[in-house]
């Protein structure tokens, strides 16, 4: 399942979903933080973080990342409810507004 580098590969996960790419700065932030933290080559934007085998360790990782970047301290637990790229960042972004 990893590459030589110890990469996983998104298309090793079986995903249904095809690949679709980031369209704003918000979700390209948020699949770079995945993709780090899970160490997947790609993430899409309606991949589900619990389909790419997330775990609560790379759950703390994005989110002090999220906390970081943009003063957002969110609960893990909205995972649950927010499993996409797609779906995290829009409420970050919703949040950012305020």
């Amino acid at each position: 399942m990893a590459s030589e580098l110890g990469v996983l590969r998104r298309e090793d996960f079986g995903l249904a979903e095809a690949y679709t790419g980031p369209r704003t700065a918000t979700e390209s932030d948020v699949a770079d933080m995945w993709q780090k933290a899970m160490g997947i080559d790609r993430v899409g934007i309606h991949d589900s973080f619990f389909e790419l085998g997330g775990k609560s360790f790379s759950a703390a990782v994005i989110f002090g990342e999220i906390e970081r970047k943009y003063g957002l301290r969110l609960p893990m637990a909205i995972l649950v409810e927010l499993q996409t790229v797609a779906q995290l960042s829009a409420k970050i972004d919703e949040l950012s507004r305020r």
